[in-house]
């Protein structure tokens, strides 16, 4: 009996935090740029973990937009500084949380609030705008008493964030790029592509 309470004390919690948000679909890497359309990015490295994600909340709304930290598999799956990206709708956000959700169903399971104040600050972003938040190491431990989580922002300059998007999403070269927590000063601007990339005679 003990043992019954307890799988459904389990299966009450896995509901009442799974809530309404699901996880984005990740754009293909042979993905168009849309005028109309914003993007959020960041490169992500993990062992083979449940999934992961950070939730960018509609400051206005309040719809919940989660991108998965790293290639959204059936199945716990390692990955090394991969670049994943997901759209928006232009607006101002802010990355409020960051949850775990089963690899297999896509249900968001436990939520926990973002408390980096860098990355949670809201920030407005514009239709052709990508959003670069950083670079990130997910870990899990776990021990007899406790399951662990964590998520580390690594080190990472404004333009080696974007030559890195661009390897994966090789047709973005012109949209504006802006970066959440690269170190350099100019990640609180937004990189204007014509000023990185200017055309050949000007």
């Amino acid at each position: 009996m003990k043992n019954m309470r307890l799988l459904i004390a389990l299966i009450f919690f896995s509901i009442a935090f799974s809530g309404c948000a699901v996880v984005e679909t990740a754009m293909p890497s042979g993905a168009l740029p849309e005028a109309k359309t914003a993007y959020l990015t960041g490169a992500f490295s993990r062992g083979k973990v449940a999934g992961f994600a950070l939730i960018a909340v509609d400051v206005k709304s309040g719809a919940e937009f989660a991108i998965s930290l790293g290639a959204n598999s059936l199945l716990p799956t390692a990955v090394d500084h991969q670049v994943v990206a997901i759209k928006l709708p232009p607006g101002r956000y802010s990355i409020a949380k960051w949850v775990t959700f089963g690899t297999l169903t896509k249900e968001i399971i436990l939520r926990s609030v973002v408390k980096n104040p860098y990355l949670s600050a809201p920030f407005d972003v514009q239709a052709g705008t990508v959003v670069y938040m950083g670079n990130f190491d997910i870990d899990s431990s776990y021990s007899s008493l406790r399951h662990s989580y964590s998520i580390t922002p690594k080190p990472v300059s404004i333009q080696d964030a974007r030559t890195k998007f661009l390897a994966t999403y090789t047709s973005f070269s012109e949209n504006k790029f802006k970066c959440l927590m690269c170190i350099d000063a100019q990640s609180n601007h937004t990189l204007d592509p014509m000023a990185v990339n200017p055309v050949p005679g000007s």
